[in-house]
């Protein structure tokens, strides 16, 4: 109840407001208009101009592709002729990759090995091209045979045994 005691004479006092500022005490005011002339505005045609591209000369510095030798050349192991269609990788391998010998510790066996001149070590897991450079592209180690001294890799479908005992000879 006290609050609504409180509330009455604020709402006495907005309603005193609104209707003192509806009543009709102030002066209308009649504007005239008779002499009043609007800006004559002036219809302004815009003529676009074709613009021309302007003519840059344009230079190619562009490296030319290098020859089929120069690509051949660079090849370092896999397939001599990038460009040939013949796989001719089977007969390489063999003639390419010798067998020199194991290392074994207690954990791993490595066979040492000399491909396309260069000589280093491959394990069960390795692949060529993934994680060695010595083995052709896509050959994989299946087996390293310790007690007939030979490996065989997996190449193109095709399994292959090198061993060490033929190269002695």
């Amino acid at each position: 109840m006290y609050k609504k005691l409180k509330l009455k004479p604020f709402f006495l006092i907005i309603a005193s407001l609104f209707i003192a500022s509806c009543s009709n005490n102030s002066k209308k005011e009649n504007f005239d208009f008779s002499n009043f002339k609007p800006p004559i505005r002036k219809s302004e045609i815009v003529e676009r101009k074709s613009q021309e591209p302007a003519k840059i000369k344009v230079e190619n510095k562009l490296l030319p592709f290098k020859k089929k030798n120069e690509i051949s050349s660079s090849m370092k192991y896999g397939k001599n002729d990038p460009f040939s269609f013949e796989s001719g990788g089977n007969n390489n391998l063999l003639s390419n990759l010798t067998l020199k010998g194991f290392i074994s510790n207690s954990e791993e066996t490595f066979a040492l090995i000399n491909y396309l001149g260069e000589e280093g070590t491959i394990t069960i897991n390795s692949i060529g091209g993934v994680n060695t450079k010595y083995l052709p592209n896509g050959a994989k180690v299946r087996n390293l045979n310790l007690l007939d001294s030979e490996i065989t890799i997996l190449f193109e479908d095709e399994e292959f045994i090198i061993s060490l005992k033929n190269q002695l000879k």
